[in-house]
């Protein structure tokens, strides 16, 4: 009885943790910030989400590459999931964008940023912040 309750639990977990992948399949490159978008609605609107492509790691990796506008450093949050959208990338064409509050520096408010981790496009710093263009790892 036992076993089986393992084989169900690890097959339900496969089930609901279906990597996100590209419609076409191509590797994506890995997270990089090469320039500031000049658009004041870049990430802070959720009609215009910033594209990570690849899952909640890439948020993440995304995140931690910002940095404010004279380089202080950021500290995020995820807030949760909004804005049901279409796409061939996500879990049986549709998928959420997730919310984070940025803290930039000392800051006591935060720049609410939506991300999409399932469709990628080479993603920018929203204006009013900066970026390292890779982490340093110790």
């Amino acid at each position: 009885m036992r076993r089986i309750f393992l084989v169900l639990t690890v097959v339900m977990l496969g089930v609901t943790t279906v990597p996100v992948s590209r419609a076409d399949k191509a590797p994506l490159p890995p997270i990089s910030i090469s320039e500031i978008s000049t658009d004041e609605t870049y990430g802070r609107a959720e009609s215009n989400a910033i594209k990570v492509g690849g899952g909640p790691s890439r948020e993440r990796e995304y995140l931690m590459l910002l940095r404010g506008p004279n380089g202080e450093s950021v500290r995020f949050e995820r807030d949760g999931s909004c804005c049901g959208f279409e796409t061939p990338n996500g879990i049986m064409g549709g998928g959420l964008l997730d919310i984070y509050s940025v803290w930039v520096g000392s800051a006591p408010d935060p720049v609410k940023l939506y991300i999409n981790m399932y469709d990628y496009e080479q993603p920018k710093a929203p204006k009013g912040f900066t970026f390292v263009s890779r982490l340093q790892r110790k």
